[in-house]
């Protein structure tokens, strides 16, 4: 007697279509999406990967880069915060965090965010790219001159 055919988890047509995609398939669907600038498709995978699998800071960070181009800065952020609680090592959080804060206009906490990273990830040269767009440190304030 044959045993039913199951769907193979690779196959991630049957998976979309069953609602059944696991969270490594929900992330692949959602960076297909964003590589052809999809954003709410993308969200969508995202989250549900997101979702799936809160421990993966990863899913997070993705989420929050398609907040961040439908311009949802505030959900972006929280999306981090959620990144930074899965992996609260881990410097990207701060990175995408702060990319999120500068784009929505609040230079301040964009660079408070961005040296905090910058700290945990000294050799990322993404840090300095968007402290620069931050402005000037403000004088006598934290940064040191470093970027």
């Amino acid at each position: 007697r044959t045993p039913p055919r199951r769907e193979k988890p690779e196959d991630s047509r049957a998976g979309r279509l069953l609602g059944t995609m696991s969270a490594e398939e929900e992330f692949t669907s959602g960076n297909e999406e964003f590589v052809n600038q999809n954003w709410p498709k993308a969200l969508e995978h995202f989250s549900r990967a997101a979702q799936a699998d809160p421990s993966k800071a990863e899913y997070s960070l993705h989420k929050a880069a398609a907040l961040t181009k439908m311009g949802s800065f505030d959900l972006a952020v929280e999306a981090c915060h959620d990144a930074m609680k899965a992996e609260p090592n881990n410097a990207k959080p701060y990175l995408r965090k702060g990319m999120a804060l500068q784009q929505k206009g609040d230079l301040a906490g964009a660079r408070t965010v961005l040296e905090t990273g910058q700290q945990k990830d000294p050799s990322n040269k993404q840090f300095a790219t968007w402290l620069a767009k931050c402005g000037p440190a403000p004088a006598g304030g934290a940064g040191g001159g470093v970027g």
